[in-house]
């Protein structure tokens, strides 16, 4: 039965690569059944939020149609709510059960972090992506469940005012981490050198739009890390790990076998990059508490 609060999304499509060194049917039907997973969660998870923190939802607007720096209360309110959430996807897929819970909680705790990295900077100045998230965000809100829900109703007003003959601005390094953010001066120089190596790393095939084939494997590749994480049964995670890297691979190889090798070598020195990120943001975190 379909669930009505269910948000019916069309990933983008996968190319028919079926034979040797490419997807299998099976493999492209679990990679497109997770893009629209993904995407059905988050807008799911995100009207909730924007629902019950409709100021949040306004700044965010707001920024995305207008420009300026959103408030720093805000980006991290948001922050700390996708660090929240997120695990909750992973938490219930069929990969992830194959682990004990500690390693579950372990895993999660230590890598999920990674990925948003990762996704913070696959997205960064992406047009199309951010239009397109603003259009399903649209969509989520005309959606028949929130139909008497007068909150909703307000919030699609808001985004009906803030959105009027505007095209959407995506992030912006320099909005979300300038003037204010850092309290160290060699944190924040860190942070944009590390920052810009690891755009640099996902070269072209972010460049100019998101592929979301490769965000998903990719975070799948990282989520499964056991060099960031002491586990009860790293043989468990590695194993899932080595699934989706040998996809990624393949998938790389599709699009152009002269250059699968050294993407993919790019690739899995991501890892180190994205947890460096996370540890200066916790830093930062700490100095910003004691001051």
């Amino acid at each position: 039965m379909k669930n009505k609060n269910q948000i019916q999304l069309v990933p983008s499509p996968l190319r028919s690569f079926i034979g040797d060194d490419k997807f299998t049917l099976d493999e492209q039907i679990l990679m497109n059944g997770m893009q629209m997973a993904i995407w059905d969660f988050w807008m799911t998870s995100s009207i909730t939020f924007y629902c019950e923190n409709p100021s949040y939802f306004e700044n965010v607007i707001n920024a995305a149609y207008k420009g300026g720096h959103v408030p720093m209360k805000v980006l991290k309110d948001g922050e700390r709510w996708m660090l929240e959430v997120g695990p909750k996807f992973y938490h219930g897929l069929s990969d992830m059960q194959e682990l004990p819970s500690r390693d579950q909680n372990l895993i999660l705790g230590t890598n999920y972090p990674l990925v948003l990295e990762f996704i913070e900077a696959c997205c960064e100045e992406d047009v199309e992506y951010t239009n397109d998230s603003m259009a399903r965000i649209k969509k989520a809100l005309h959606d028949e469940s929130l139909k008497e829900n007068d909150v909703a109703k307000a919030l699609e007003q808001t985004f009906e005012r803030l959105s009027i003959g505007e095209e959407a601005k995506p992030f912006k390094y320099e909005e979300a981490f300038g003037d204010g953010f850092w309290q160290d001066a060699e944190d924040s120089r860190r942070h944009s050198q590390l920052f810009r190596k690891l755009k640099e790393y996902l070269g072209e095939d972010f460049k100019t739009k998101v592929d979301e084939t490769l965000l998903v494997l990719i975070s799948f590749v990282l989520l499964y890390s056991t060099d960031t994480v002491k586990l009860s049964h790293p043989e468990r995670a590695s194993k899932v790990q080595d699934k989706y890297a040998k996809m990624l691979y393949r998938y790389f190889k599709t699009r152009d076998s002269r250059s699968a090798a050294s993407k993919f070598g790019r690739i899995m020195t991501v890892c180190g990059i994205c947890q460096e990120l996370v540890e200066l943001k916790k830093r930062h975190q700490t100095i910003h508490t004691a001051c």
